[in-house]
């Protein structure tokens, strides 16, 4: 309940996402994070993130999860089942909702921005059809993307596009070329949307039954 809150529900709102079980609290702050645009060393545009004010170098709230009261609440309110089923961190509160999305036939995408290798981390990844990192971030850790349990990986490789793993066979896809290039920020978060959007539509159902064509034209949208 603090002026960030109000702001990121009207902006929800007002693209027409359903905001009934967000839930206000004043006990915890909204996270923020500042982004700067700035050229690289080479004079190409890039962008940086701060994880403290601008103005007086006080830390800015973080990210907390919800917890497995706040996941039971949506769990009992929900009318219909959920098509699909996003998340990019691990807790108690959010595997128990990956898992129930899961029973009840949704697809469910998991995107770490960092790996740990302790239970709750694997328990993730088993239940997950599809897991998506950056080769970046997570190249570097060891048969990461050989996991054996999602049924499609995607490692996005930067300027150098990405590449996707189904049916055990690996696709190498090309970054597009744009013609106008402003600001990379959130390009990973609208490649996972557009993707798990094509992939969804029936559900896991309808995900193991996708064909070659149908995964490659989710991975250009």
């Amino acid at each position: 309940t603090d002026a960030a809150g109000d702001f990121i529900l009207d902006e929800l709102a007002g693209v027409g996402v359903d905001i009934t079980y967000i839930r206000q609290d004043g006990s915890t702050p909204t996270p923020i994070v500042f982004q700067r645009n700035v050229l690289d060393r080479n004079g190409r545009r890039t962008h940086r993130f701060a994880m403290t004010c601008p103005g007086c170098g006080q830390w800015l709230p973080r990210f907390r999860p919800i917890v497995r009261a706040d996941a039971e609440r949506t769990k009992a309110g929900m009318t219909a089942k959920p098509a699909a089923f996003f998340f990019d961190r691990v807790s108690p509160g959010i595997l128990s909702l990956a898992r129930w999305a899961r029973e009840e036939g949704a697809v469910v995408m998991f995107e770490p921005s960092s790996f740990s290798d302790d239970k709750a981390f694997r328990t993730a990844i088993e239940l997950c059809h599809i897991l998506k990192f950056s080769k970046e971030r997570l190249g570097h850790v060891k048969d990461f993307g050989n996991a054996a349990f999602p049924a499609i990986v995607i490692e996005t490789q930067g300027e150098q596009g990405l590449r996707i793993r189904w049916h055990d066979k690996w696709t190498n896809f090309d970054a597009f070329d744009a013609p106008r290039f402003v600001d990379a920020a959130g390009a990973g978060d609208w490649c996972s949307a557009g993707f798990l959007h094509m992939v969804s539509q029936r559900g896991a159902a309808g995900l193991d039954a996708a064909s070659k064509k149908m995964i490659e034209r989710a991975v250009r949208l």
